[in-house]
């Protein structure tokens, strides 16, 4: 784009005001295609509310999984904890599910560490399994819907997108 501003510059078959200007504008339209679209973008700064409830330095995070439910698990955690690390969280522990037990056994596990957010990222049943589970405890738990229904998250207004459920559970 610089070299045929140059050109177009050089050759004055444009004023430098059109040229930035197209410059500008198309950088809006790529931005609006961009957010229409639903393609998450890195984020320079973190844009996550704080909660009233005091949180240690670093804080601790467990993620319990439904690996059968996550497309691209080397992708999925990246994006995780990318998101811890900007944010400034401790790299999460990862707990996963099996076909014998849709979350419960893990969502004790998780219990037993203390964490200080719980994520869920399955679809209905699993979610289901560990709010059981962690219901009276002080631990918020965050939705990750990755399942096929997502009925739950529907409903609870959980973002679908990935990115915008994690900053929502955030």
């Amino acid at each position: 784009w610089l070299f045929v501003a140059y050109l177009r510059w050089e050759l004055r078959a444009h004023w430098f005001s059109d040229i930035v200007a197209g410059g500008l504008l198309g950088c809006a339209v790529a931005g609006l295609s961009l957010a229409l679209a639903g393609v998450p973008v890195v984020r320079l700064l973190p844009t996550g509310r704080r909660g009233g409830r005091r949180r240690p330095a670093e804080p601790r995070m467990v993620v319990v999984l439904n690996p059968m439910k996550i497309p691209d698990p080397v992708v999925f955690r990246r994006h995780v904890r990318g998101e811890c690390a900007q944010r400034g969280w401790h790299s999460p522990a990862w707990l996963e599910t099996d076909a014998d037990d849709a979350g419960a056994a893990a969502a004790r596990r998780a219990l037993r560490r203390r964490p200080d957010l719980v994520l869920v990222a399955g679809g209905d049943g699993t979610v289901r399994a560990v709010c059981a589970v962690l219901a009276g405890s002080d631990i918020p738990v965050g939705i990750l819907p990755v399942g096929t229904g997502n009925l739950l998250a529907r409903n609870l207004g959980v973002p679908l997108d990935l990115a915008d459920a994690l900053d929502t559970a955030f």
